[in-house]
């Protein structure tokens, strides 16, 4: 009993402190001051938008109602984000993806890609890279491979696909803002 109390005595003092838990199975939590702050959950739809009557080619891409993310992060924060996911899942990177958005008055908009009229395709620079990290059975940090500029971000879990009908397809997104 005293080894315990001793041991803990010197973690404390030492600075060192378990990590949090997440409470819910596949939602994303920003990671900040040793605790975890849920990332606020938004459906987006995906789109596909023909420019100029087919003739400008085609785009295709998520969209978001809201034009801001109500968790908002300083540039300089560190960004670290966590999820609770069944470890059968496997790695995480292939499931969840991040994406950048454009923000509009009332909306956010993440071009995944674009079709020209002749049949050349073009990747879309708005997906996001990031490490993970275990952290436990189940759990797992998320850390964006390069700083992050200011604007909107959504975290989406292409597993969680929620169909309405032939042609409505929407998807969870657990956004964040990054103000400067």
């Amino acid at each position: 009993m005293r080894l315990f109390l001793l041991t803990a005595l010197l973690l404390t003092t030492m600075g060192i402190r378990a990590q949090p838990n997440p409470s819910f199975l596949n939602q994303v939590y920003y990671y900040w001051s040793d605790s975890l702050l849920p990332c606020p959950k938004t459906e987006g739809r995906m789109e596909s938008r023909m420019k100029a009557l087919g003739f400008g080619g085609s785009q295709m891409g998520y969209t978001m109602d809201g034009g801001r993310s109500a968790l908002r992060i300083r540039t300089g924060d560190s960004l670290r984000f966590m999820i609770k996911m069944v470890s059968a899942m496997g790695d995480p990177s292939t499931l969840i993806q991040l994406y950048r958005f454009d923000s509009k008055k009332d909306s956010r908009q993440a071009v995944t890609g674009s079709q020209s009229r002749f049949g050349g395709s073009k990747e879309s620079k708005m997906q996001v890279l990031f490490d993970v990290q275990k952290s436990g059975t189940d759990v797992f940090i998320l850390i964006p491979s390069t700083r992050l500029a200011p604007g909107e971000y959504g975290f989406m879990n292409s597993m969680a696909m929620n169909r309405s009908g032939m042609t409505s397809v929407t998807y969870t997104f657990y956004t964040f803002g990054i103000d400067p």
